[in-house]
């Protein structure tokens, strides 16, 4: 699941009203270490009254503010890094919403950590499936064909007998996206015999350094 919804009730200064409302804390937020939440109301009308990104959901005290009901509790999501800015309800559910949002934590996918090669090219040869990195010496003799101009991607093909033959037809298909004509299978071209007279010119005599 990568939503949870929780009951919740607002409290607007300065008139000292409250208005119920339905929480709902989701995955998709912008950083690794946040969750999105979004506060609909329930009075009839539906509407969004906040939304936003929380790094932290913890208990306030009872007292820190004066507009909290009896039996209700006060939760506050810090809505930046440095927990300068919050956002703050009341609940009589406290300990589910710390739960669910532990437990959406916990189920969100983090970034993988950069290995040593993370920044370095590899070719695969399309017809194979070798991988090798584009720097260094286990690439010998690989080839890249552009197969389109519409696309800067190349692809790689190696040394293997197989492989070459694959290469090959892929040069021919991309000279024809290239609009380069194909003339692979057409027969050489004999030149027109020249018309009139064919006049014969002495042979030229070969250059020396002699004198």
């Amino acid at each position: 699941m990568t939503t949870k919804r929780y009951s919740v009730l607002l409290g607007h200064h300065p008139t000292g009203n409250t208005e119920p409302g339905t929480l709902v804390l989701d995955l998709a937020s912008s950083h690794p270490e946040t969750l999105a939440f979004q506060v609909f109301s329930t009075r009839g009308r539906g509407a969004l009254l906040y939304q936003g990104e929380t790094w932290a959901e913890r208990r306030d005290p009872p007292g820190s503010y004066p507009l909290c009901p009896s039996g209700y509790e006060i939760l506050r999501f810090d809505t930046n890094r440095e927990s300068t800015d919050s956002f703050s309800f009341f609940t009589v559910v406290a300990d589910e919403i710390l739960a669910g949002a532990k437990a959406l934590r916990r189920s969100k996918p983090r970034p993988k950590p950069a290995t040593k090669f993370a920044d370095d090219e590899t070719w695969t040869c399309a017809c194979c499936g070798l991988r090798v990195m584009s720097r260094g010496s286990d690439n010998p003799g690989w080839k890249g064909v552009q197969m389109s101009p519409s696309s800067p991607v190349y692809t790689y093909y190696c040394t293997k007998p197989k492989c070459v033959e694959a290469r090959d037809q892929a040069i021919d298909q991309a000279k024809i996206n290239w609009g380069y004509e194909d003339t692979s299978d057409a027969p050489p071209e004999n030149d027109p015999p020249p018309e009139g007279p064919v006049e014969h010119q002495a042979p030229m005599g070969i250059l020396t350094n002699r004198r």
